[in-house]
């Protein structure tokens, strides 16, 4: 796919979405938009996450200023954005998630159009039904609950189902194969709580702990890991703190208490213990293998 160019750094483009909406639900609503369009962006058009971040971020740039005239909604923004040094192509893109109400607007056409016009509305959707959950969280939020709320017209009654149905529609009409998407969506998820467990190695992580700082939840976490690596999330984390507890045997840098501290451990004596349970040996056995080896290794 060709590479898109907004025109404008996230960072502006998040000041100019400070300057003109003062209301925090307005400028969570982008940044939540953002988020969204970027994890569909790594399954259909990884190249142009950027490009689909900012569009989702300022996609309702103008709306606190003119919520009075929706049809003109995306129009005002227009002018901003280009004074801001915005591409023409982040303005269409921008624009086309009104042309429902406002038939003179260009009509989705790019994948990612069509993702933001789904998506705009749904997220407005979970955001009413989060709101009414005790948690106020997604963590503990389900599609079965969802769906419910979408059926039932009473709630949230501004969130027009047509707009969700037909950007789904028009989005899985243009998708790539699904099994091509979620395989590549998968893999990424699975790379990035990876790469956060390795940057946490040293902490005493719990599960929730990893379902909140990767905006997951516990059931998909669990299936995700079980797929791809044949076990849970918290074991593939111990895994990780005795392949580290080797390489440190290895180079003989610390000893066991210090290894211990450093991986996290509560103890000694709970690390020799999970070490053994890993490698069916302990610290200690492992340790005098590492020097058989090595001596061995000379003698040749």
């Amino acid at each position: 796919m060709a590479t898109l160019d907004a025109g404008i750094a996230r960072e502006a483009a998040f000041d100019l979405l400070k300057v003109h909406n003062q209301d925090a639900f307005h400028i969570e609503h982008g940044e939540t938009v953002e988020q969204t369009m970027r994890y569909f962006a790594r399954g259909f058009d990884a190249e142009n996450e950027g490009f689909w971040g900012i569009v989702g971020l300022l996609h309702d740039l103008d709306w606190e200023e003119h919520d009075d005239d929706p049809e003109n909604h995306t129009v005002y923004a227009a002018e901003l954005i280009a004074a801001a040094g915005g591409s023409p192509e982040l303005i269409r893109a921008i624009q086309t998630h009104n042309s429902d109400f406002n038939p003179s607007l260009p009509e989705p056409e790019l994948q990612m159009e069509k993702v933001l016009f789904a998506t705009e509305e749904l997220t407005g959707l979970i955001g009413a039904a989060v709101i009414m959950r005790p948690s106020k969280s997604v963590m503990d939020f389900n599609v079965k609950s969802l769906k419910k709320k979408f059926k039932d017209k009473r709630f949230a009654a501004g969130v027009n189902r047509d707009v969700i149905r037909r950007g789904a529609d028009e989005a899985a009409a243009a998708a790539k194969p699904t099994s091509l998407i979620r395989e590549r969506t998968q893999q990424e998820f699975i790379d990035r709580v990876s790469k956060y467990l390795e940057d946490n190695i040293a902490k005493r992580l719990t599960l929730s702990d990893i379902c909140r700082d990767n905006l997951v939840g516990r059931s998909y976490l669990q299936k995700i890991f079980r797929e791809k690596t044949g076990g849970g999330a918290m074991e593939y984390f111990g895994t990780l703190k005795i392949d580290a507890a080797k390489r440190m045997i290895r180079e003989g840098s610390h000893n066991f208490t210090e290894i211990a501290a450093l991986l996290g451990y509560n103890s000694i004596h709970y690390f020799s213990r999970h070490f053994k349970k890993v490698t069916g040996m302990t610290p200690s056995e492992y340790a005098s293998s590492v020097k058989i080896l090595a001596t061995k290794n000379r003698t040749e």
